[in-house]
């Protein structure tokens, strides 16, 4: 079953708009908050390969794994893997490694289904990213709920 069916399903889960998020977003914030201490930025799409899925999810516990391609323009440019948690309808608590040129950047963060943005710390990374800091500005992309504008921020 796909997240897009899934996420069709409002009615049973309630907004489950942004549940892959981690899949990317530019948030308002970002765009309001001018970063003079950013070094550099990454731009890129994010779209869902798949996800697997939990049984009962949307009960507190339950849990998705999505695996998700990272493109510039027709160009893949890395593969994610992204974890989330159900806290407590319409919060989730995600991690994820995104794979991008050169390396790995990690985030952890809470994700509320209700919100079609969010601002995700950078946790660590691997190569050209092992000593960053900095954020990644998520936000969805249409109605698809399957497909994220991404703009990492590092410093």
């Amino acid at each position: 079953m796909s997240i897009h069916r899934i996420l069709s399903w409002r009615t049973l889960f309630g907004p489950l708009a942004v549940i892959l998020v981690v899949s990317v977003t530019v948030a308002a914030q970002s765009a309001a908050a001018p970063r003079s201490t950013t070094v550099s930025t990454v731009a890129f799409r994010t779209v869902t390969l798949s996800d697997a899925f939990s049984a009962g999810f949307g009960n507190p516990g339950s849990t998705v794994v999505s695996r998700i391609e990272n493109r510039q323009g027709k160009h893949m440019i890395g593969l994610d893997q992204t974890a989330c948690i159900v806290i407590k309808v319409p919060v989730l608590q995600c991690s994820s490694t995104i794979g991008l040129p050169g390396g790995t950047v990690q985030i952890s963060f809470h994700q509320s289904l209700t919100e079609r943005t969010i601002v995700a710390p950078v946790a660590g990374g691997t190569g050209r990213y092992a000593d960053v800091r900095g954020d990644l500005d998520l936000r969805e992309v249409g109605s698809s709920q399957t497909v994220f504008d991404a703009v990492l921020h590092v410093k």
